[in-house]
């Protein structure tokens, strides 16, 4: 293998490995995306949770502590 050759294959090494780092950082951004949409999912699930208990627990009347 000549030196041209060597030199020819380790450019288009590098190449590749710079495309598969932008393609990972590509993932990586979309994955975090989608994981604060789940936890935004989660608090705005928790919020409406918090709110149903305290209806149900008003409307009971009596002195019942559900949060207990």
């Amino acid at each position: 293998m000549s030196l041209i050759d060597s030199i020819v294959g380790f450019k288009a090494a590098q190449t590749t490995a710079e495309v598969q780092m932008a393609v990972a950082a590509k993932i990586l951004k979309i994955t975090q995306g989608q994981g604060q949409a789940a936890a935004d999912m989660v608090a705005a699930a928790n919020e409406h949770l918090e709110k149903a208990m305290s209806e149900m627990l008003e409307g009971m009347g009596s002195g019942y502590d559900g949060y207990a």
